[in-house]
């Protein structure tokens, strides 16, 4: 289903079609601020991927709006289901997501996840989506010291593959292999002896997954050496939720987790840090 689509509101013509990246200029000022996202960098990474699809709104030759997609097996991931201001409220959230569900489905999909604005649940809401959970966003405190066990802390190698796909796997409950694969040359594992958690700085934020406490924290601090960017959880993790609050990380925002159809069997509890958005 790559075809062009024309269609008709009330207020407005456009056309929905496979994204061209010769509008990525335009894209890159889509996102708000706050998402700390980077539309270029989305398409180095995921272009090539055949699981990921994305598509553009355009009306009169102009990016108006804009919806991705991830496959995952059953399951597929929406993100960055964006609205240019002056076309806001004309129909063309609900046409772009509709469209994202007709092409997850026409994929084999039978659940749908995605994170919500304030101004896009509504829309996701006509859809069927309910709230599953919600994540929280931290930003690390100022001057924050960032120590961790150090020893413990390797870098992957294709040896540790499947261990890394088997957690990640239990902490999201979707079969994602070929997506940490594409990671793996810039992955991290807690290693005490055997591998309990590893981090992927180029995956979204930077991935954490942990099969408890003690490496979970580990990997965050050694994150935060580097990356200074905000951090966003799982609110069903308390582990870590407790951590940041009794270190002073800056609470934000929560982020709404919203699914339609069948949900992932994930564990919250082994997530340190979400990837994005669009991913979990």
């Amino acid at each position: 289903m790559n075809a062009s689509f024309q269609m008709k509101t009330p207020e407005i013509s456009f056309s929905i079609s496979p994204f061209d990246t010769t509008y990525l200029p335009q894209l890159e000022k889509l996102p708000p601020e706050e998402w700390q996202s980077n539309a270029y960098e989305l398409f180095l990474h995921y272009d090539w991927q055949p699981w990921f699809l994305a598509y553009q709104c355009i009306v009169n030759e102009q990016l108006a709006g804009f919806g991705m997609l991830m496959i995952f097996d059953e399951f597929a991931w929406f993100g960055w289901i964006l609205v240019a201001p002056p076309f806001r409220r004309k129909g063309l959230g609900t046409a772009i997501t509709q469209r994202l569900i007709d092409e997850a489905t026409s994929h084999g999909a039978k659940g749908f996840i995605l994170t919500a604005t304030d101004m896009g649940k509504p829309i996701y809401e006509k859809f069927g989506f309910t709230v599953d959970s919600n994540y929280l966003a931290f930003s690390l405190p100022h001057n924050y010291r960032s120590t961790y066990k150090k020893g413990t802390i390797r870098r992957a190698t294709s040896n540790d593959l499947e261990i890394i796909c088997d957690m990640d796997l239990q902490a999201t409950g979707e079969q994602r292999k070929a997506l940490i694969k594409s990671h793996l040359d810039d992955c991290f594992v807690y290693d005490d002896q055997k591998i309990e958690g590893f981090y992927m700085p180029s995956l979204g934020n930077g991935f954490i997954v942990a099969c408890h406490k003690e490496a979970g924290i580990t990997l965050l601090n050694y994150r935060c050496t580097t990356d200074k960017r905000a951090i966003v959880v799982p609110e069903r993790n308390q582990d870590i939720v407790d951590y940041m609050r009794k270190k002073h990380f800056t609470e934000g925002f929560a982020i709404p987790r919203m699914t339609l159809g069948k949900r992932p069997d994930w564990r919250p509890s082994m997530i340190f840090s979400r990837a994005a958005g669009y991913l979990g």
